[in-house]
C-alpha cells in the first residue's frame, strides 16, 4: 500500500479480482490508507465485485470501526495518534482475532463500549460473508456479541 496510489491501486488490483489485505498494527494501516487516499477506492473496488480478504489487522479494518485493536493485553498501541477511527465499513461489524481463552473478559469489555456488533475469533477461523450470508469457518468457540448472531442472516446493504 506505501506504493500506491488511488489510480495505481485500482488498477494493480483489478485483474486479480481479489484485495487481501494482511496484518500488523491496525491504527498504523488505517492511517497508511488515509494518507495514501486509498480508504475510498478499496470500499469502491468492494462494491463493484472484488473480494476482500483480511487478516488480524485486515479484518479489524473491514468492520465500522477498529478502536477495539487497542483493547485487551495484546492490543495495538496507537503510535500514530488517529482519533477518528472509523473502519473502512465493509462489512456491519467487527472481527476481533486472536482470541484466546485468557482475553474473553478483555473481549467483552471492549464490547460494551461499542455500538455494533462484535465477533471474536481465534486463530484457527475465518469470518465469511457471502451473498446473504455471514458465517464463521473453522474449529473452536468464538465470541458473538452485540446482536451478531442476528447479522447471520440479513443481507448487506449494496
Amino acid at each position: 500500500l506505501r506504493e500506491h496510489g488511488p489510480e495505481s491501486l485500482r488498477r494493480a488490483l483489478l485483474p486479480h479480482g481479489v484485495l487481501f489485505v494482511n496484518g500488523g498494527n491496525t491504527f498504523y494501516l488505517l492511517d497508511l490508507m488515509r494518507r495514501r487516499g486509498l480508504c475510498e477506492t478499496i470500499v469502491g473496488l468492494v462494491r463493484e465485485g472484488m473480494t476482500y480478504a483480511g487478516a488480524s489487522a485486515g479484518s479489524i479494518l473491514a468492520g465500522p470501526d477498529i478502536a477495539l485493536a487497542g483493547f485487551g493485553p495484546s492490543g495495538d498501541a496507537n503510535d500514530v495518534g488517529i482519533r477518528e477511527t472509523s473502519g473502512l465499513g465493509l462489512v456491519p461489524f467487527a472481527v476481533w482475532p486472536h482470541l484466546t481463552d485468557s482475553e474473553r473478559a478483555s473481549v467483552a469489555a471492549g464490547a460494551a463500549t461499542v455500538g455494533y456488533p462484535v465477533v471474536a475469533i481465534n486463530d484457527r477461523q475465518a469470518v465469511a460473508v457471502e451473498g446473504s450470508r455471514t458465517f464463521v469457518v473453522g474449529p473452536g468457540d468464538t465470541m458473538e456479541l452485540n446482536g451478531f448472531s442476528h447479522l447471520k442472516s440479513q443481507k448487506f446493504p449494496d
